[in-house]
Order: structure tokens, then sequence, then C-alpha cells
């Protein structure tokens, strides 16, 4: 939810988004997401967590904190 959130209050706002999604191998063989979003070219938050999903969550949440509420 909060990446579907970040992504309309950025349109909002008129500013761009971009995502970048990283994959790796944790010790225990299973796949681990890294997520960091950027807002005009600045890094606003990173996520991790074993689903693509849940790591873009993380990082739209601590993206959205830094962004006006209004």
């Amino acid at each position: 939810m909060s990446a579907i959130t970040l992504t309309n209050r950025v349109h909002q706002l008129g500013l761009r988004l971009e995502w970048n999604d990283f994959q790796s191998i944790h010790e225990d063989h299973k796949t681990r997401w890294t997520t960091r979003v950027y807002i005009n070219d600045i890094l606003y938050g990173e996520g991790r967590a074993f689903q693509k999903q849940h790591a873009r969550d993380i990082a739209a949440g601590t993206a959205l904190a830094h962004l006006p509420d209004n």
C-alpha cells in the first residue's frame, strides 16, 4: 500500500519517481530484495525484504515521511 500511496503523492506534487530493485541471495539461499526509491534523482528511502513488493513498501514508507503532507 505504501508504494501506491507514494506513487500517487509524487504524481500530485509533479515530481519524478524512480524505483531501483536489486536481488541477492541470502545466506539461507532465499532471494532478498533491496529497493531504493529516488524522487527527482535524490534517494528518499531504502527497503530490504524477501518479497519485492514488501521491500518497495518499506522504502516508500521512509520516503513518504520526508514529503510534505499537503
